[in-house]
């Protein structure tokens, strides 16, 4: 998922340089997923305790919605997931960020909640989230790539 700031190797150096932040200030109000991909098999202390997978939307471009996802959530029906601050190795951390795959800034989501089910290699559903104050809600049917 994201390493703790701390443990970054070569933090502040060179940091930005080549980046294409274009867009990082809209994310959070126009993200709309295109595809899906739920990534598990992490090893011990990767994850918070009790998650075992991260769910990445895409939208199609340079766009992500990256959430963890706890052991508890079966996608066989679309029951809300209720989402907001983990506690990993002992600090609060975000359960779901926004970020461009040309840029290092990441938006915390504040909290949220996901309701998806995943059916014929699709995850369908809706997703409602809070960044800065400001809440959102999107539904999609996108292909689901890897599970």
């Amino acid at each position: 998922y994201v390493l703790p700031a701390d443990q970054l190797e070569g933090e502040g150096e060179g940091e930005g340089e080549g980046e294409d932040c274009t867009g990082v200030d809209t994310l959070a109000s126009d993200f709309a997923p295109a595809t899906a991909y739920i990534d598990s098999g992490f090893g011990q202390g990767e994850l918070p305790d009790g998650y075992d997978r991260v769910l990445t939307l895409t939208d199609g471009g340079n766009g992500m919605f990256g959430l963890l996802i706890a052991a508890e959530v079966d996608f066989s029906a679309p029951t809300p997931y209720a989402f907001a601050t983990v506690d990993y190795q002992g600090r609060p951390w975000p359960a779901g960020m926004l970020a461009l795959a040309t840029c290092s800034q990441m938006i915390d989501v504040e909290s949220g909640t996901l309701s998806a089910s995943i059916a014929a290699g699709r995850l369908a559903g809706t997703l409602d989230y809070s960044v800065a104050g400001a809440s959102r809600g999107v539904s999609f049917d996108v292909e689901l790539i890897a599970q």
